[in-house]
């Protein structure tokens, strides 16, 4: 088997990219628990039919503006608007730089730091929606709960 050696600027783009894409799936978690504890509060009395399935093929930008109407949580929202202009630079721009590498040392390596903060700046704010999800699913639970004694009365 060759022994393929990836370029270290190209790691970075592609951690970067991958960091976005765990950020798109947590937001779309996110929102669709947000969408089942809204149903399950309503019980019934309001038609109440998002889903998972409506957030599925967003992109980041538009998960972000959706994510402002559900959150309590201003300073997260904050750190996320600018996160899909940065995201759009590492599918793009990023990666096509990649392809000159060789060429252009000394730009790759200011590109490189540059890449290795956006990445820093999606990592944070993962983290920080994965402490918020973890309030959310409390109160899922607490709404599941709800639901069930309402059930058994």
């Amino acid at each position: 088997m060759a022994n393929i050696r990836i370029d270290p600027y190209f790691q970075e783009v592609s951690l970067a990219a991958m960091r976005f894409q765990e950020l798109e799936e947590a937001l779309k978690t996110y929102l669709a628990t947000c969408f089942t504890i809204i149903k399950l509060g309503l019980n019934d009395k309001v038609a109440f039919e998002f889903t998972r399935d409506d957030v599925d093929e967003l992109p980041l930008g538009r998960l972000v503006s959706l994510y402002e109407k559900y959150t309590t949580n201003p300073d997260l929202l904050r750190q996320l608007k600018p996160l899909p202009k940065k995201r759009n630079y590492i599918a793009h721009k990023a990666y096509l730089l990649s392809y000159k590498a060789g060429e252009m040392e000394e730009v790759i390596a200011t590109e490189k730091n540059k890449v290795i903060e956006i990445s820093k700046e999606a990592d944070f704010a993962l983290q920080e929606l994965f402490h918020d999800y973890q309030e959310l699913e409390e109160e899922l639970e607490n709404q599941v709960q709800k639901a069930e004694d309402a059930n058994w009365k």
